[in-house]
């Protein structure tokens, strides 16, 4: 993710400023350039999801956002479950 940050503050649409000397946290903020693109992108998106979206009466969209719902909290679960075994071992090992 670093790497991705880094491209695109040197591309200039933001700004990063770390909170540690590990750079394990970082506070990012988009730039005035930033700002100006996602205005131009953010309704190409919109107009491309809701084309894709069209197709389902509305039952349907609302059973697709309770199954994504569910994937969303198993991953969720899932990133909880690494970061707490990757803290363990940590302690373990330091």
């Amino acid at each position: 993710m670093t790497y991705v940050i880094d491209k695109l503050e040197q591309k200039g649409v933001l700004s990063q400023n770390a909170f540690t000397v590990d750079r394990s946290k970082i506070h990012v903020r988009l730039t005035d350039d930033g700002n100006e693109l996602m205005n131009e992108i953010m309704p190409k998106y919109h107009e491309l999801v809701d084309n894709m979206f069209d197709s389902l009466n509305s039952d349907e969209a609302e059973t697709l956002v309770n199954l994504l719902k569910k994937v969303r909290n198993k991953v969720k679960n899932a990133f909880w479950y690494l970061e707490f075994k990757i803290k363990y071992f940590r302690r373990i090992l330091i």
